[in-house]
């Protein structure tokens, strides 16, 4: 994104946070309650982190979109 590709780092950034839903397939494997305490908490931590980095992706996605068609400031 440094080097002016930003739609494309956008995008790539977008992608690795939607992989970290990925996660939840150990749900599939296993229930919760078969899982850890230890492991359940790794498993929702890095889905909050994915849906957190995929939320602010979309809002400076967004922002830019606004910005460029006129409709918002910074």
């Amino acid at each position: 994104m440094r080097s002016g590709y930003v739609r494309f780092g956008l995008a790539l950034v977008a992608i690795y946070a939607a992989l970290g839903f990925d996660g939840l397939g150990h749900y599939a494997v296993a229930p919760f309650a078969w899982h850890s305490f230890g492991a359940n908490f790794t498993i929702v931590s890095e889905v909050v982190a994915a849906g957190a980095l995929l939320l602010a992706t979309v809002w400076i996605v967004l922002k830019r979109v606004l910005h460029t068609a006129g409709i918002a400031s910074d």
